[in-house]
């Protein structure tokens, strides 16, 4: 699944070349999180989940320390979408 980026969720999934602009494939993303409430993005041999953090959790992102709205998290580490897009791009 290397050469394609998989946004997967409770009922469906989107398949995109992964070789697609990088900022395109994370909004796709944030909108079906937006839309499904949970989503994971399989993006070069990683496995990204993209949701919403916990009801009156005040977590705040790992790298800007903005409060999280919606969080995508990369291995142990919890960013924005916006920190999360500058790295995975």
């Amino acid at each position: 699944m290397n050469a394609m980026a998989r946004i997967s969720f409770d009922r469906g999934e989107l398949v995109m070349p992964a070789h697609s602009d990088g900022e395109l494939i994370v909004q796709v993303a944030e909108s079906s999180a937006r839309r499904h409430g949970r989503v994971k993005l399989e993006l070069r041999r990683q496995q990204l989940p993209i949701g919403f953090p916990p009801d009156g959790s005040e977590s705040a992102c790992d790298r800007c320390s903005q409060r999280l709205r919606m969080m995508v998290t990369v291995g142990t580490t919890q960013l924005c979408v916006r920190c999360a897009r500058e790295r995975v791009c």
